[in-house]
């Protein structure tokens, strides 16, 4: 179980720095329709791996960003640091009581490059909205992606 420790605001505020930008790829705003965000980030990836849209490192945080703030804005989840024990860090987004959540830039860039990763932001956006996901218990921070 990882330690989780809160952002600060200044540090949310520098990860959401680059939301605008992922919006505006997307042709959307942040209080645009959750699945119609996360549909259009799906179909990025697809085109990615198709080869019609190149997409760098930076293009890829951007995306998870967007998929973080979506969690965020609609589900009321946080965005938080996670220390695993062996010393790795992850930024995250967590449900209020630290039960679940995601890691969205981890998630985005494993299915960028990994052509047999299912691309299912919609449906595992779908089943934590409707509370459908593995027991875990507040402070798990069981992952879900």
């Amino acid at each position: 179980m990882p330690h989780i420790s809160p952002l600060t605001d200044d540090v949310v505020g520098e990860i959401l720095s680059v939301a605008p930008d992922g919006y505006a790829r997307l042709g959307l705003i942040p209080e645009a329709d959750p699945e119609e965000v996360l549909r259009a980030v799906e179909d990025v990836l697809h085109l990615h791996r198709r080869g019609g849209d190149e997409l760098d490192r930076q293009d890829l945080i951007t995306l998870g960003v967007v998929v973080g703030d979506v969690f965020v804005r609609n589900l009321g989840w946080e965005w938080a640091n996670l220390t695993y024990p062996d010393g790795a860090t992850a930024f995250a987004v967590l449900d209020e009581t630290h039960a679940v959540g995601n890691q969205p830039m981890n998630w985005v860039y494993d299915i960028a490059g990994n052509a047999n990763r299912e691309i299912a932001l919609v449906l595992g956006y779908n089943l934590v909205a409707r509370g459908e996901w593995p027991p875990a218990q507040p402070g798990d921070a069981l992952m879900l992606h």
